[in-house]
């Protein structure tokens, strides 16, 4: 019986996609179909057929136009212990295809690797060792409705093999975070026993994410979903989940974790909220990650929703988040202690972004650049903030990366005040790589701006 193989095309431009694979060499643009020795290029660094995830359109090619290459063996997964598995040999039947159960294909376009490559799925990353590199072009290895082999042999081993891939007992708790701080405190608590994909990166506005296709690919595959709430996503996360079509991370459902929940929220409206007041978020201020005591009520709950997915782990999940705490409550006491002589210290910001910092450590909100929430500020609001700002000799005005910097220049100059760029957010700076490094370094910027500034 003749397998089936597709290939894929799955980056951007890619043209006449079911056209045969002799007639798409003259149209490669990286130049990798050029030559028979170009084809251990095309396919992926690991061995053996994916399971279902991202994909794109197909151009059928058999084994037998595969032949003319070594590297053909690539496409099957070899059975434990074959024979013909040497460098060259290509005989399949001494191979055994996943295949043979389900239709098996390998991340391409929308994979967290990015544009233009592919790469194994997590779960079978995990799994099988040296699955772990990334073929740095757009094309992909696709195994169609292979049919089982004659040999019961061989299909019994195909069998175990696919569903040791699949096992529950093994499987990590695949957890997707809106924010990169959701995800480095979900990490903190899960540890080896999950993995975890932010869609929100580090230099951008949680308010304004522009939903890529590729986001709903992630969420179909969520155990759990952790939301800031507090409509923190309210312009960009519903959409994505309606499509994901994954009902464990459905609002109410056990994969779905509201991390301002149990958290004292800054801000909140005392009236009716209208569009005249901006973007004003009706439930609170979202960005309480800023206070690291908000950040040991949300581990708890993040061991509490992972111990519900995977009671198995519930203890080693609930051993980090005491670990997690008791580290805060340490670090806690060294960033008061760092920022105690500036007690009372006026700041201006951007945005509301800094409440939570602001009022953990006891320095005090002067006024805000945007009149409202969302509204960039006129002239006149400028020249008040200006005249105020002198007036309450404040020391920095504090914007996140992604601000515009014209206006906060402006006002600090006229105002005699430092401006000071911080993350908000890990990864919105090279040394922020963690929940602890963000303030670490937000921590000591502050406090050398200050210095400088007395």
């Amino acid at each position: 019986m003749k397998n089936h193989f597709s290939i894929h095309s799955c980056g951007p431009g890619a043209a006449d996609t079911n056209a045969p694979l002799s007639s798409k060499r003259k149209h490669d643009r990286s130049g990798l179909l050029r030559t028979p020795q170009a084809r251990s290029h095309l396919l992926p660094p690991h061995h053996g057929p994916l399971p279902r995830g991202e994909g794109g359109s197909f151009a059928a090619v058999r084994p037998a136009e595969l032949d003319e290459f070594s590297d053909t063996r690539s496409a099957l997964f070899p059975l434990p212990g074959g024979e013909g598995q040497g460098e060259g040999k290509t005989g399949a039947e001494t191979r055994v295809s996943v295949s043979i159960l389900t239709e098996t294909v390998v991340g391409c376009t929308n994979s967290p690797v990015g544009r233009d490559s592919c790469r194994a799925p997590t779960f079978l990353r995990e799994r099988i060792p040296g699955l772990d590199g990334v073929s740095p072009h757009p094309f992909c290895l696709r195994l169609r409705r292979a049919e089982p082999y004659r040999s019961n042999l061989f299909g019994y081993a195909a069998l175990f093999m696919w569903f040791s891939l699949i096992s529950p007992a093994s499987a990590k708790v695949n957890v997707v975070a809106t924010l990169p701080d959701f995800a480095a405190l979900a990490q903190e608590v899960g540890g080896d026993k999950i993995t975890v994909t932010s869609l929100v990166k580090g230099p951008e506005d949680a308010h304004f994410v522009d939903p890529k296709p590729s986001f709903i690919t992630v969420l179909n595959k969520a155990d759990l979903l952790i939301e800031g709430g507090a409509d923190l996503e309210i312009g960009w996360l519903p959409p994505l989940v309606n499509n994901a079509r994954n009902a464990k991370i459905l609002p109410g459902a056990s994969g779905r974790l509201n991390a301002s929940s149990g958290i004292r929220l800054l801000d909140v409206p005392s009236g009716p909220v209208d569009r005249s007041q901006g973007d004003v978020h009706p439930l609170g201020n979202p960005h309480f990650w800023l206070d690291p005591a908000n950040a040991k009520i949300l581990v708890n709950h993040i061991a509490e929703a992972l111990g519900r997915l995977d009671g198995s782990n519930s203890d080693y999940y609930a051993a980090n988040a005491r670990q997690f705490n008791d580290r805060i409550d340490r670090k806690l006491a060294e960033w008061n202690r760092l920022l105690e002589p500036y007690r009372g210290a006026k700041v201006v910001t951007y945005h509301k972004s800094f409440d939570y910092f602001l009022e953990r450590f006891g320095l005090a909100l002067a006024g805000t650049i945007e009149p409202k929430p969302g509204i960039e500020p006129s002239p006149a609001h400028i020249g008040a903030l200006v005249a105020r700002a002198k007036e309450e000799e404040v020391k920095l005005v504090l914007i996140e990366p992604f601000r515009p910097r014209k206006t906060p220049e402006y006002i600090a100059r006229n105002a005699g005040a430092k401006l000071l760029v911080v993350p908000e957010k890990v990864g919105g700076h090279e040394k922020v790589k963690d929940y602890f490094s963000l303030f670490d370094y937000d921590v000591a910027q502050i406090v050398a701006a200050l210095k400088e500034s007395k």
